[in-house]
C-alpha cells in the first residue's frame, strides 16, 4: 500500500544547528528556538496557518523590517575587535567571550529582524544553550557539545543583552527592543535545573610540589611566584627587568595592562625575599626582554631529551630525527608566554606527574600504514572513551583529584594571605576594589572558630 501523501509541509530537523525548518515552494523556512521547543512549534503552526489561509501560498514578505540579528552581530563584532584589546593590541578574554555569544546568536536567529528579537526568543536561546547537543566542527565532523552551566549562561545572556544595548545606542534598533530584553532575569541557583559548577578552590601544596619537576624552569618560576604573591599568571608572564622597581626592600611591579585598568585602578604586585630570589635568576642584561620566554623552555626540553637518550641504550638518532630536531630549533618562538600556553604547560605536567592507573590509561592499538605494514599507534580520545565505557567516569575523577589549573594558585595564595593578615591587606595584595571579591577568593579559615568553641563550649 503506498504511503499517503503529506497534506502539509513537514516539520524537519536541521542537524547542524539543532533548529527546525519546513520547505514550502522550494524555499526553506527556519524557525526560532531549538527543534521541538514550544516557540519553534508555534512558529511552524503560524507559518502553516498563513500558508493555508493564502490558498497554500505564502503572502508576499513586506520590506523595510530593518537590520537582521546577523547584521547587528557583525556590526557589534567590528566594534568589539577595537574595544576589547590589550595594550599590545591583542584581543582580551572578553572579546573571546563575546565571540561565543555572537556565534550561538547567529546560529539560531541570523535571519530574524532585530526588532523581532524579544524576551521569548532570548529565553529560547538560553534553553537551547543549556542542553547537551550535537554540532559540526569546522571540519564537518559531528561533536557532542556540553550545555552551558548556569553561571556561564547568565554571563553570556548578559553579553547578548549588552549587544542590543549597544545597537540601540547606535540607533540601529529602537530602544524599546533593548529595554524589553533587559527584563529577562538571570537564572537563580537551584531553581532552573541548569548544570551547576563547583567553586574554584586553592590547590594543595603537595600537588604543586609534585608537578614542579616536570615543568620547564621558567614555568616553574611563574608557579612559585604565583604562590608567593597571589598575582594572576597573565600578569607575571609580562614581567621584564625594566618593569621591576628594585629601590626598596620589597620590589614592586605595576603592569601596564591589567584587569581593572578600564576602571582607572593601579595594580601593584609586590615581591618579598623569596620572590626576589626567584626573580634574580631570570633578570636579563637586555632589560626590555621578557623574563619567561618559550625559547628558553624549548632549550630545556631539548636538553632533557638528550639526557634521556644518553641514559638509555639506544641506537644513535637517524638522519630524519636529526632533521626534525634542527627544524624545531629553527622555529621562531613568541617573545613571551600567554595565559593559555601557561595553563597548557601545567596541564601537560600534571599528566606526567600523575599517570593514570594502568587499567584506565590510553593504550596503543595495531593499524596498517599506507604501504600495508603493521605498526602501533596511540588510540584516539574517542576510541579511548569508547573502550572504557562507564569507567570513563573514573578517569574524570582521577583528573579532578590530581590535576590543577594556574588560577587555583591565586585562590590558595589568597587564603594563606588572609590567614596571615587582615582582609584589607589581602584586598590590596590581590588588587581587588571591593572586599567582597577578596572574600570570594580567600577561603574562610575555620580553625579560629574551632579554637573559640573549644574554649567556650
Amino acid at each position: 500500500m503506498p504511503r499517503p501523501k503529506a497534506t502539509h509541509p513537514a516539520y524537519c530537523l536541521h542537524r547542524r544547528s539543532g533548529r527546525a525548518y519546513a520547505t514550502i515552494a522550494g524555499k526553506q523556512h527556519t524557525f526560532p528556538g531549538p527543534h521541538g521547543s514550544d516557540e519553534s512549534r508555534s512558529a511552524y503552526d503560524l507559518l502553516i496557518a498563513q500558508w493555508l489561509k493564502g490558498g497554500r501560498v505564502l503572502p508576499a514578505v513586506k520590506g523595510g523590517t530593518g537590520p537582521t540579528v546577523s547584521m547587528i552581530a557583525c556590526d557589534f563584532w567590528r566594534y568589539a575587535e577595537k574595544r576589547y584589546v590589550a595594550a599590545d593590541g591583542t584581543p582580551t578574554g572578553e572579546a573571546e567571550n563575546y565571540r561565543y555569544a555572537l556565534r550561538i546568536l547567529r546560529r539560531l536567529y541570523a535571519n530574524v529582524p532585530a526588532v523581532e528579537f524579544g524576551p521569548k526568543k532570548l529565553k529560547a536561546l538560553r534553553e537551547y544553550a543549556l542542553m547537551d547537543r550535537t554540532e559540526q566542527d569546522d571540519e564537518g565532523r559531528e561533536v557532542v557539545v556540553a550545555g552551558w552551566s548556569r553561571t556561564y549562561c547568565n554571563r553570556q545572556v548578559d553579553r547578548i543583552q549588552n549587544i542590543f544595548r549597544w545597537a540601540a545606542s547606535e540607533e540601529l534598533i529602537p530602544v524599546a527592543v533593548s529595554q524589553a530584553l533587559d527584563t529577562v532575569e538571570s537564572l537563580r541557583y537551584g531553581t532552573s535545573g541548569a548544570r551547576e559548577t563547583e567553586a574554584v578552590v586553592g590547590v594543595p601544596d603537595a600537588l604543586v610540589d609534585a608537578t614542579l619537576p616536570f615543568l620547564p624552569p621558567s614555568i616553574a618560576a611563574v608557579v612559585k611566584l604565583q604562590r608567593l604573591t597571589g598575582a594572576r599568571g597573565g600578569e607575571l608572564l609580562k614581567l621584564r627587568t625594566c618593569d621591576i622597581d628594585m629601590t626598596g626592600d620589597v620590589w614592586k611591579f605595576k603592569p601596564a595592562d591589567h584587569k581593572t585598568k578600564h576602571k582607572g585602578k593601579v595594580r601593584v604586585i609586590r615581591f618579598g625575599p623569596q620572590a626576589k630570589d626567584i626573580l634574580t635568576e631570570f633578570l636579563r642584561p637586555d632589560v626590555q626582554t621578557y623574563l619567561f620566554r618559550p625559547v628558553d623552555a624549548n632549550a630545556w626540553m631539548i636538553e632533557q631529551a638528550k639526557k634521556r637518550a644518553a641514559d638509555r641504550k639506544a641506537p644513535p638518532p637517524t638522519p630524519s630525527r636529526l632533521a626534525r630536531l634542527a627544524d624545531r630549533n629553527a622555529v621562531e618562538f613568541r617573545p613571551k608566554y600567554d595565559k593559555n600556553a601557561y595553563a597548557l604547560a601545567v596541564a601537560r605536567a600534571c599528566v606526567v606527574a600523575f599517570p593514570l592507573p594502568g587499567d584506565l590509561a590510553r593504550v596503543k592499538v595495531p593499524c596498517l600504514k599506507s604501504n600495508g605494514r603493521r605498526h602501533l599507534r596511540w588510540e584516539t580520545p574517542e576510541e579511548w572513551k569508547a573502550r572504557l565505557g562507564n569507567c570513563w567516569l573514573e578517569v574524570m575523577r582521577w583528573r579532578d583529584d590530581h590535576h590543577w589549573h594556574p588560577h587555583m594558585l591565586r585562590h590558595a595564595s589568597a587564603s594563606k594571605i588572609r590567614r596571615e593578615s587582615d582582609l584589607d591587606a589581602s584586598r590590596i595584595i590581590l588588587g581587588h576594589s571591593e572586599q567582597a571579591m577578596t572574600e570570594h577568593y580567600a577561603e574562610v579559615d575555620d580553625r579560629r572558630a574551632d579554637e573559640v568553641i573549644a574554649k567556650l563550649g
